[in-house]
């Protein structure tokens, strides 16, 4: 629904979504997200044509400064985060209230706690990376020129894929924890 613009529709899917896991407030997040991130993309394109930029400046670091700039300005108009705002505010109540519940209700668990500890399931990240791949598949994977950017990426900094992996797995080996009625 998010992705076809119901914006309110989703959030009351992501309600009823909340009632069965609490932890697909994630989800909403994400979508809020992914919303106010095209939406600073237009702004950010927006931006460098009136600008008349062909290009951002070359370097990391350079371009990593004009983008937090160009947040920073965007940002700060009153009018850009009211428009943000006003396009988020359904995800937004949605987060609020659920963050009230947590509150009162002294955590995420609903039934016994005792049986629901948090703790730091990395996995979990990784399977979230894994679905936004997959259905964002079309629009990254299929792209000829992404794809040769990314193989050329990797033969040109093999040790941070490598470093990248390692660190994956060690995190899914010391990491993944089983429900103790899984076992």
């Amino acid at each position: 629904m998010c992705l076809s613009g119901s914006h309110k529709t989703a959030c009351l899917l992501g309600f009823c979504a909340l009632l069965f896991r609490q932890t697909n407030i994630v989800w909403i997040i994400f979508c809020g997200g992914c919303l106010v991130a095209e939406r600073l993309t237009e702004a950010w394109n927006t931006d460098l044509k009136k600008h008349e930029i062909c290009s951002p400046p070359e370097g990391l670091l350079s371009e990593m400064l004009s983008i937090v700039r160009f947040l920073i300005h965007h940002i700060m108009s009153f009018n850009n985060l009211k428009t943000l705002l006003f396009l988020i505010w359904p995800y937004l109540v949605l987060t609020v209230l659920f963050f009230l519940f947590v509150a009162v209700n002294g955590g995420i668990v609903v039934g016994d706690r005792s049986n629901h500890e948090a703790c730091l399931n990395f996995p979990q990240l990784f399977y979230f990376f894994s679905f936004t791949l997959a259905f964002s598949f079309p629009q990254h994977v299929l792209s000829l020129r992404r794809y040769a950017h990314f193989l050329n990426s990797i033969k040109r900094q093999p040790v941070r894929y490598m470093v990248i992996t390692t660190a994956s797995l060690l995190l899914v080996w010391k990491f993944t924890y089983v429900h103790k009625y899984l076992v």
